[in-house]
């Protein structure tokens, strides 16, 4: 019964993250990269087409994208829920969109989506069972969905460039026997990219 509150204060915060990361943006430029790889790391807060559900939790991604506009990313996340207390496992794969940007770069995802869905007490029976969607409990269901995000440079590094991002994230999944119809959320990510080659 923690959970709401926790998964309430995530949401309320998320906003005021995405505010600082956009005012930190706004006072750097990067260039555009030829080609360039990245891994990313975040957390996201959502609601989904059950009432009263709310959940949130983690990502993490790997992307590359060509001629700073194309691209494709992997992303998997781990959510906690508020309805029947379940943890979604989301293993998403899709193509990128940008478009340039002096400060912040603007774009979008469209990806598909294969989901784990099963309830918190059969997880903490067999966590690497939830991992890899195997074990009694869990629901097995298959969807696509589209993210709106902006990116931004934060501070080069000899590793790469930090960068930064948020979006709006969207999931719709046809098969509604076993679950909510749609999904909509806030995430906000750190990276870090690599230059392939300079343009």
């Amino acid at each position: 019964m923690m959970q709401k509150p926790l998964l309430g204060s995530a949401r309320r915060q998320l906003p005021a993250i995405a505010v600082l990361l956009f005012l930190a943006g706004m006072t750097l430029q990067h260039p555009v990269q030829a080609a360039e790889i990245s891994t990313w790391l975040g957390a996201n807060a959502a609601t989904s087409g059950w009432h009263g559900d709310g959940g949130g939790g983690f990502a993490v991604a790997l992307a590359g994208r060509w001629r700073g506009w194309l691209g494709a990313e992997v992303q998997v996340w781990e959510q906690l829920w508020a309805v029947d207390h379940r943890v979604n496992t989301g293993i998403t794969a899709g193509i990128t969109g940008s478009l340039p940007g002096p400060h912040w770069q603007p774009g979008a995802r469209l990806f598909v989506i294969h989901q784990h869905e099963e309830g918190l007490v059969s997880v903490q029976a067999s966590p690497w069972g939830t991992v890899f969607g195997i074990g009694s409990g869990i629901r097995h269901r298959a969807g696509a969905g589209l993210d709106l995000r902006a990116e931004t440079g934060v501070a080069e590094t000899p590793l790469g460039r930090v960068g930064a991002r948020v979006g709006l994230t969207g999931v719709l999944f046809p098969d509604t026997a076993l679950g909510p119809a749609w999904y909509l959320g806030l995430a906000a990510d750190v990276g870090l990219v690599w230059s392939v080659v300079a343009r």
